[in-house]
């Protein structure tokens, strides 16, 4: 048998031909297209690198667009970084708005965050025109009403900010004096040559007192930091009894009275607080008391109760009133208010109005021995004339106030409560009066203009409110 050699069939052949020519083409294809994407993709890279240039050129490289959160305003529309030296731009942006623009009749009032000190070098020289030009020099281009000012520099001297939103929530002092006057008011200077010729001067004290939220602490703070008595004497069992404060016993300055802040003074020589009392003779001590405008004093009251109690809730407070459920007409009754000075020696009082009216009575009644009694607002509003008066009427010294006496923001307390306001925030209340009455009833403002007691009201020239 002869080897026979059968051929492949031709369209077999053919297929495979037109299977390569189908492959070719579509290899030829794909690569073709993978260059286009490429070449795509490296000419959109060299168009934004060429945008991006040329806006690197025309922007300005050392002042990029700003984060709002790591800067403060100045004014309605200047935006300044925190660590920028503010009185150097603000000084600045006087000066352009001089030129561009004249603004007679209002004051520009602007205070940046080093005018503590600005106005502290300011008052030690003893000039005013200085101590003003030091003020301005810190001007930004918002302005403020003039009849704010005096608020304001009590502010500039805290070391507070200043901004625009501040400005415009804060009183004028026609407000302010229309609810306090325009004087402080401080009840028994008159006993004060007493204390100083009948104590003697090597043992005297200085103590505050007050119920609760109505500044005992921020006077005793003042107290301590710019009034001393220089011819107290103590002996160094006195100096160690007193730990931590020592510093008060060689000053004289007490953190309180030793029968205790709160307490009514008719604990006076029969109680010993536990803080602050040991080595002190009570006789010796000139009680400073604390008394706040009584409807503010009740809204403090219903935010931080301290040792009172009495039926009340967030929703409603100071509830004065009560209905007794028990009979038929409902009729309104008093809200009794129990305090514990101590758990083995409570008071009773009527309500919150009785409170007032009987803690503070019992203080003003008092003829045997010498005692102050000053305002809480005047310590926001008079501090300066309100602490010399205190200390000279212990027989002190002022010291550490060659700029003023001034009061820092955030020591500006009524309590010692993480809800106490700063003196900015006690300025916004107790300045204003809208919020004197925040929770009453009707029923309430006639019982508490009917009971509380008028010559106190007006002794400290504290209004009810229309």
């Amino acid at each position: 048998h002869s080897s026979v050699v059968i051929p492949l069939s031709t369209s077999t052949t053919s297929k495979k031909r037109r299977t390569r020519k189908k492959q070719r083409p579509s290899s030829t294809t794909a690569a073709l297209s993978d260059n286009k994407l490429v070449s795509l993709l490296l000419g959109i890279g060299c168009f934004s690198f060429c945008i991006t240039t040329i806006l690197f050129v025309h922007l300005d490289r050392d002042n990029p667009i700003p984060n709002l959160d790591d800067y403060k305003i100045t004014s309605k529309i200047k935006f300044i970084p925190k660590e920028t030296n503010v009185a150097a731009i603000s000084s600045t942006s006087v000066n352009n708005n001089k030129q561009t623009q004249q603004k007679p009749k209002k004051k520009d009032i602007g205070i940046s965050s080093d005018s503590d000190s600005a106005s502290d070098s300011a008052s030690a020289s003893g000039n005013d025109d200085e101590k003003n030009n030091v003020v301005n020099s810190h001007i930004d281009s918002t302005e403020i009403d003039s009849s704010k000012e005096k608020l304001i520099q009590i502010l500039v001297d805290s070391g507070l900010t200043i901004t625009p939103e501040i400005g415009e929530k804060l009183p004028t002092w026609g407000e302010v004096k229309s609810l306090y006057g325009s004087k402080p008011r401080i009840v028994g200077l008159e006993t004060c040559p007493n204390f100083q010729q009948n104590i003697p001067e090597t043992d005297a004290y200085i103590g505050p007192s007050g119920i609760f939220n109505t500044g005992t602490n921020l006077l005793a703070d003042l107290l301590l930091k710019y009034c001393t008595l220089p011819k107290r004497q103590p002996t160094e069992r006195q100096i160690q009894q007193f730990n931590s404060e020592k510093r008060r016993m060689k000053t004289g300055m007490l953190w309180h009275v030793p029968w205790g802040k709160h307490n009514p003074i008719s604990w006076r020589l029969k109680h010993k607080a536990s803080l602050g009392s040991v080595g002190v003779n009570q006789e010796n001590v000139l009680p400073v008391v604390v008394i706040k405008d009584p409807y503010h004093w009740m809204g403090s009251m219903c935010r931080h109760p301290y040792a009172a109690s009495w039926q009340h809730s967030k929703n409603m407070c100071p509830n004065l009133l009560i209905r007794n459920r028990r009979r038929e007409k409902k009729k309104l009754l008093t809200n009794k208010v129990t305090v514990e000075y101590r758990k083995t020696n409570p008071g009773h009082y009527e309500s919150l109005v009785g409170l007032w009216n009987d803690w503070y009575g019992d203080y003003l009644a008092i003829e045997d021995f010498p005692r102050l009694i000053v305002r809480f607002e005047d310590l926001l509003f008079h501090l300066d004339e309100v602490m010399t008066q205190i200390c000279n009427c212990g027989g002190g010294t002022l010291v550490n106030n060659e700029g003023g006496i001034k009061m820092q923001e955030k020591n500006a307390k009524a309590g010692h409560n993480n809800g106490s306001n700063g003196l900015l925030g006690a300025m916004l209340r107790y300045g204003h009066g809208e919020q004197r009455t925040d929770g009453f009833t009707e029923e309430e403002k006639t019982y508490a203009k009917k009971t509380l007691r008028k010559d106190m009201m007006d002794l400290f020239g504290y209004s009810h409110p229309t």
